[in-house]
């Protein structure tokens, strides 16, 4: 991952227990608001459909 801004990680426990829809707000890394996927730098693991508000 490559960049500015350091990774975050969303790791879930297996393929079996995925987590599915959940919602992040006001993510905030190295003083710059995240506001969307494409700028959240992150290895997801496990989880579908994450929501940034």
């Amino acid at each position: 991952m490559d960049g500015k801004l350091p990774y975050s990680v969303i790791n879930c426990f297996d393929e079996n227990h995925i987590v599915d829809r959940f919602s992040l707000e006001n993510i905030i890394v190295s003083g710059t608001r995240i506001k969307n996927m494409d700028d959240f730098k992150v290895f997801n693991q496990f989880a579908r459909n994450v929501i940034l508000r």
